[in-house]
This record gives structure tokens, sequence and C-alpha cells, in this order.
């Protein structure tokens, strides 16, 4: 997933602010985001072979281009006159993009991140089922060989609660400490308007 959120991101920013880049990679990224998981899940497998690489290259292949997609929508949804003023100001091109375009594309990245999370893990789970001799993939489709509900279904809850607990542990405290900014703006703001309605 780390490898996916950069290069999602990467090419999002890549993408959304060059037109250029736009015209010569936007049909390829679509391409990528049609294709389900269970084609890299395949792919990877017969590039790697059974291991640990299968599930990790399925995951960031299946995962990125729903980050890329999510980015380059928030970086085309900034105002063109705020690219303009930050030009008439002197603003460099690094303090641009941090001050900028990350924090006007945060939004669309923890968009992108959610539904990369539960793609790629999709992704794991297909891969270690056909070509891994561990995980939770491997171990639900021994269940499954096995003709085994009650093991079956057990390992396909464990996929479900990691996605759950994933999104409500790690996911939702990040992205509250990411726009903290924004929160203490709109405080801010309604302390401005009570303030204003009782004079």
């Amino acid at each position: 997933m780390v490898m996916a959120v950069i290069g999602g991101a990467f090419l999002g920013v890549l993408i959304g602010s060059s037109p250029l880049a736009r015209s010569l990679l936007n049909d390829t990224l679509l391409v990528f985001l049609a294709l389900p998981a269970v084609i890299w899940a395949f792919l990877t497998i017969m590039w790697f072979g059974i291991g640990p690489r299968a599930p990790i290259f399925t995951t960031a292949l299946t995962a990125a281009p729903f980050i890329a997609v999510n980015v380059a929508q928030g970086v085309r949804a900034i105002g063109p006159e705020l690219y303009r003023m930050s030009a008439a100001f002197g603003v460099s091109p690094a303090r641009r993009v941090r001050h900028l375009v990350l924090p006007a594309v945060m939004g669309y990245v923890f968009a992108g991140i959610r539904f990369a999370i539960i793609i790629g893990w999709n992704g794991v789970l297909l891969a270690e089922w056909f070509g891994a001799a561990e995980g939770v993939g491997w171990r639900a489709r021994i269940w499954y060989d096995a003709n085994r509900y009650r093991g079956f279904v057990g390992w396909v809850i464990v996929f479900v609660v990691f996605i759950l607990v994933v999104d409500r542990l790690v996911l939702t405290p990040f992205q509250r400490r990411a726009f903290r900014w924004r929160d203490a703006q709109a405080e801010a703001s309604e302390k401005m308007k009570l303030a204003t309605a009782s004079t």
C-alpha cells in the first residue's frame, strides 16, 4: 500500500498538473483502473512465481490507479487563480506543492486510499489464493478445498474485519490529524459568527 500511495500520488499530481502527461497517461491509467484484481494476481504470479512478492505487487498495481485518479481530480479542482497568485508572489514550486497542492488534494487522497485498500486487499486475497503458501487467501482456499464452510466463512470474516479495523483505527485518526487545520478554521469561523450574532 505504501508503494501504491507514493506511486499513485506522484502519477496523480503529474497527470493533474501537466496537460502533456494527461494526454499521454490518462487513457493508460483508465485501462489500469478497469483491469480487475484477478488479472493482476495472475500476471504477478506468472512474473514472480509462488511467494510473497506476487501479493505485494498485486496490491500495488491494483490500488495505485485509484489513488492516481483521485489525486488527479483534486489537482484539477484547484482554481487557476491560486496558481497565478502564487506565481505572482514568487512562491517556489516546492512551497507551492506543500502549501497549495497537498492541502487541496488531501481529501481526494484519503478517498483514493479508502478505495485502494478495499481493492488492494481483494488483490492480496486473490494472489494468495492462487500463488502463495501463507496468508489469508491461502488459508481461505485450504478451507474451501476441504469443503469446510465454517472455516472458509471464518477467514472471510477476518478479511472484512481487517478492512474495518484499518479504516477506523488507522485512516480515521490520520485523516483527523491531516485536516486539523480545516477543523480549526471552521471552529474559528463559527466563533466569529456567534460573536457577530451576539453583538
